[in-house]
């Protein structure tokens, strides 16, 4: 008997990550980034910032 756990199936929402552009999975990963940092209802007031700083520069 194996041990071994089956690989999970694809969400539609990782299927349609894959589907995306290099630029936009690119901005989708650093935007998560910034909101990982945001942990146990922590408040970072310049999460907006950073995020808009990543999205002006995939965008330009």
């Amino acid at each position: 008997m194996s041990a071994e756990k089956p690989a999970p199936a694809e969400t539609k929402s990782r299927i349609e990550f894959q589907k995306a552009p290099e630029e936009i999975r690119e901005l989708i990963k650093a935007v998560l980034q910034e909101e990982r940092a945001v942990m146990h209802m922590k408040t970072r007031p310049d999460i907006y910032k950073n995020i808009l700083q990543h999205v002006k520069r995939l965008v330009q």
